[in-house]
């Protein structure tokens, strides 16, 4: 899947205790106070993270960030203005 840089720097922020990161060409996710993935597109808004096959995240422009776990816990946070 080709790179969106622009869509990447417009996802960046912070939701709830999560932060979305642009650095060198690559977007990042991470929790407050754990380790930082690599987020790699795979359609329709959806990432899966590189190196750690526990959960998936998707943007979605009215609810912000949805992290699904293997576990079946769904998680939404907003994101917050600047």
């Amino acid at each position: 899947m080709v790179k969106d840089t622009n869509e990447y720097k417009r996802l960046v922020g912070t939701y709830g205790a999560n932060t979305i990161s642009f650095t060198e060409g690559e977007l990042f996710y991470q929790k407050q106070g754990k380790a930082r993935f690599e987020l790699e597109a795979i359609g329709d808004g959806y990432y899966k993270v590189k190196g750690n096959e526990s959960f998936l995240v998707h943007f979605d422009g009215e609810k912000g960030l949805i992290t699904y776990y293997e576990d079946g816990r769904v998680e939404v946070s907003e994101k917050q203005k600047k």
